[in-house]
């Protein structure tokens, strides 16, 4: 064997996140709080032009934000109207329709904002840009819409020149009959389904080579892993990166119900790690709390490693072209490349979702929030 495809095969099994066997010591870092030897915080430092020890600082901050924001959501009810994490101030920002509401918010440690539309009005007004897209094909030219917290709207992106095509100002002009709440922003690429159809040192499965995202287990104890639907969507026979048999698809979905698919491992030589791939570390994964807008988050693939941003947007519908129009998408600053579809997003020690695309020019992420994943198909993770 060549020594150039040794060296591929070797980078493969540290890219295999959640299955193959990496020496108990890759994980030291990540034993109680984040030390700024920690690789993860480097690369945050980097992508987010920071320090590793203001890094660690940050995912803290932003773990005290997660839980407050799941507290006041259920507190605050019909007047919730959303929630970020404001990193200059480094603390979350809750917005409420009713102002007599914001010394809850005050008292919890948070910052409110008063605003008009709640976050169940900016869902209810999102889902009806859902059902315009259903069943018909919606114009290249618009790439997605999604919920803007911060803005208090829903955001329809366009391609920068093409707001005025008259195929665009028809579908946006449908979008503004159907709802108040539209607002407009132009975006400089379209966005893609990131997998690779080159054999490659991660898993492949008819013919595209994916990346894992993380390691779970069904009712029964079966052994699995999820990862993106459109990776999953051929079925049949999955290969690891050393080209080993690994399992079989059992499951895939990808159009307006999201982008999320799972493997069933049923080979012995594989083991589930609950590990994510760092570059060249691992990050222990322990659990699964969702961090609110504005929380920095890192994606691993085989393609492009460990990249880090910010989340900017939940519950972003993305249009693929195609007539594939993928809803609950999440939308973070992180930078990907073709082949990293269904590898992990993590926010510290804390599960994200599965990449699904990015643009095809510049950075950006898309990820499927994991917790949906994992209520649909009854699983499990698996945590260190």
């Amino acid at each position: 064997m060549r020594t150039a495809t040794v060296s591929r095969l070797l980078a493969g099994s540290l890219a295999a996140l959640a299955l193959v066997g990496i020496p108990g010591t890759a994980g030291a870092a990540d034993s109680g709080g984040p030390a700024v030897t920690d690789p993860m915080l480097h690369a945050m430092a980097k992508d987010l032009r920071t320090t590793p020890q203001q890094a660690g600082e940050r995912l803290e901050r932003e773990a005290e934000a997660a839980r407050t924001e799941q507290g006041l959501k259920a507190a605050l009810g019909k007047d919730y109207a959303g929630a970020w994490f404001d990193n200059d101030s480094g603390r979350l920002v809750v917005a409420v329709t009713d102002a007599t509401r914001a010394g809850e918010v005050t008292s919890a440690g948070a910052a409110p904002r008063v605003v008009r539309n709640s976050l169940a009005h900016l869902n209810a007004d999102k889902n009806r840009l859902d059902a315009l897209a259903d069943g018909r094909t919606v114009p290249q030219a618009v790439t997605g819409w999604y919920v803007h917290t911060v803005g208090n709207s829903v955001v329809v992106e366009v391609l920068r020149g093409h707001t005025s095509t008259e195929e665009v100002r028809r579908f946006l002009s449908e979008a503004r009959a159907r709802t108040g709440t539209v607002q407009v922003a132009e975006v400089d690429s379209l966005m893609r389904p990131e997998y690779n159809v080159a054999g490659g040192a991660y898993y492949s499965v008819g013919g595209k080579a994916c990346s894992v995202g993380f390691s779970a287990r069904g009712a029964d104890g079966g052994k699995k892993f999820v990862t993106a639907g459109h990776c999953t969507r051929p079925g049949g026979t999955v290969y690891g990166y050393n080209g080993a048999f690994l399992g079989k698809t059992s499951g895939s979905v990808f159009g307006n119900r999201g982008d999320y698919g799972k493997v069933d491992v049923t080979s012995g030589n594989w083991t589930l790690k609950p590990w994510v791939n760092t570059w060249p570390d691992v990050r222990i994964v322990h659990g699964s709390q969702a961090q609110p807008v504005g929380a920095s988050v890192c994606r691993s693939g085989w393609k492009s490693g460990w990249r880090c941003g910010e989340i900017i947007a939940k519950n972003r519908t993305v249009n693929y072209g195609g007539g594939v129009v993928v809803e609950g998408l999440t939308n973070t600053t992180a930078c990907s490349s073709p082949g990293d579809s269904g590898g992990a997003h993590m926010s510290g020690g804390q599960a994200q979702g599965i990449h699904s695309g990015g643009p095809s020019s510049g950075c950006g992420a898309l990820f499927q929030p994991l917790n949906e994943v994992l209520n649909t198909y009854n699983l499990r993770l698996v945590v260190g």
